[in-house]
């Protein structure tokens, strides 16, 4: 059995494609509040994308407007 699972984290608005925002990492290993710090975490990060995007490969942070 994995001790450990990783899987991203993405968020989607609308008809836009998925924008990745990191990954969520469960290490069974430590036990569940291992998991639970984790998920905080992830959620953090989450949160902290949405409210201040760092933008894509190209420095410019994408114009929901622009897509419709």
């Amino acid at each position: 059995m994995a001790a450990e699972v990783k899987m991203p984290v993405r968020l989607q608005m609308g008809d836009l494609p998925p924008y990745e925002v990191g990954t969520l990492t469960f290490d069974l290993s430590d036990g569940p509040d291992s998991f639970t710090t984790n998920l905080a975490a992830a959620l953090r990060v989450a949160a902290n994308e949405i409210e201040r995007p760092t933008g894509n490969d190209e420095g410019e942070v994408p114009d929901a407007a622009a897509h419709g």
